[in-house]
């Protein structure tokens, strides 16, 4: 359920609402509101990152299914070794593993080094999947394009005569456009990128009274909890 609704609310409403404000703004800020939400300090860096990466995946396959997958998949995994560690379920030694894996011996050269080369890792396989994905795109949008553009020829193919030169040329210039050719990262960040405006007074006050009441309570609970 966390998946399936907070997707719809944080990238389907809130991330799609800021699209006029640009592609990283929209991200950013939908990014951070989805921090705040959990209301505690233990969640929320973890969730701003993971919100930026799952809105950044939603964007470049214009898609959130994807998105929920990879939410579903990360409850899932933080619910499961839970259980795991106490039950003594398969996997559930993992943690303790992963521990020692980052501390070793305890030492904080041991700790850098292990924490550099996950970190590392983790970087290297995010930068791998998102090239992917980004390629997985641009192609599916070109073949959506030149289809386009078949269907255009094949209209003047059979029938000439009828042909609507000007209206047609005028379609084949908006795709043109739309897809932007010369530049394949626009064709996957378009529909987030060209419509660019300010916030209407509303908006801003629901913004800003949004990342005021989920800072407090997140603060709140934070000294609550040293207290």
């Amino acid at each position: 359920m966390p998946a399936f609704g907070e997707e719809i609310a944080h990238r389907g409403l809130v991330m799609k609402g800021l699209s006029s404000l640009g592609l990283m703004k929209a991200l950013i800020i939908s990014s951070i509101l989805f921090g705040l939400m959990h209301l505690n300090v233990n969640q929320f860096f973890f969730a701003t990152i993971l919100g930026f990466l799952i809105g950044l995946t939603a964007v470049i396959s214009k898609n959130i299914i994807p998105a929920m997958i990879i939410h579903f998949t990360n409850n899932f995994l933080s619910v499961y070794f839970s259980f795991a560690v106490v039950n003594g379920w398969f996997g559930g030694n993992f943690p303790t593993l992963f521990e020692n894996f980052l501390f070793g011996n305890g030492s904080i050269l041991t700790f850098f080094i292990s924490s550099v080369i996950l970190l590392g890792v983790i970087i290297f396989g995010l930068v791998l999947l998102f090239v992917f994905l980004l390629k997985e795109t641009r192609i599916k949008n070109v073949k959506k394009m030149l289809t386009e553009i078949a269907d255009i020829n094949k209209e003047y193919s059979s029938s000439p005569q009828n042909f609507n030169s000007n209206a047609n040329f005028m379609n084949l210039n908006k795709l043109m456009s739309e897809y932007k050719i010369k530049n394949l990262n626009s064709m996957v960040f378009t529909e987030l990128e060209n419509r660019q405006q300010k916030l209407s007074a509303g908006e801003l006050i629901v913004i800003v009274a949004s990342f005021l009441v989920g800072g407090l309570i997140t603060i709140s609970t934070f000294i609550w909890g040293i207290l």
